[in-house]
């Protein structure tokens, strides 16, 4: 597998963090090849299972490869970008639900789209 990875890849946003990039193969074979790139959260999770959260991963370059094979994409780049600690903190932003009434409301379009899951 040919990906490189960035460890705590530094920002001035958010912490630093691992972030891992995995190049399509046979993509040494054409320097002028221009690829699309996914951004992908939740990056340890992406390629090895002994880095994924419930060590199984998700497949991604077999997945990639798939389509590749059978020319349904262009060779894309994945770009796994890692979470932290603070990983719903920065996936759902306090600042985005100011209010009660605001958490309520989005807590009630949530239980609509997953019924079957345990709220309290």
């Amino acid at each position: 597998m040919d990906l490189d990875r960035h460890p705590n890849f530094p920002s001035s946003y958010v912490p630093a963090r691992n972030v891992d990039v995995w190049l399509p193969p046979n993509l040494n074979q054409d320097p002028d090849l221009r690829c699309p790139v996914i951004y992908m959260h939740d990056g340890q999770n992406l390629f090895y299972p002994e880095e994924s959260f419930i060590g199984v991963n998700w497949g991604i370059d077999q997945a990639i490869r798939g389509l590749i094979d059978r020319e349904e994409i262009d060779p894309p780049i994945v770009v796994g970008i890692w979470n932290t600690a603070n990983r719903l903190g920065e996936y759902m932003p306090e600042f985005a639900l100011t209010s009660q009434e605001d958490r309520e409301q989005t807590a009630s379009r949530i239980k609509s789209f997953l019924p079957e899951m345990p709220y309290e």
